[in-house]
């Protein structure tokens, strides 16, 4: 029972880690997004 319960806890933490990753992406995303919709916007301003 000992040898699953220590699969588990790597597993668990393999998917935590995999999930602050992913977030981190996320977040560089969201920000990359949001600096080309202020892009577009100035440009639409200068027509």
């Amino acid at each position: 029972m000992s040898e699953i319960n220590e699969i588990l806890k790597k597993v668990t933490a393999s998917i935590e880690e995999a999930t602050g990753k992913f977030n981190a992406k996320a977040e560089d995303a969201l920000k990359e997004a949001q600096k080309v919709r202020q892009a577009v916007r100035r440009n639409k301003g200068c027509r």
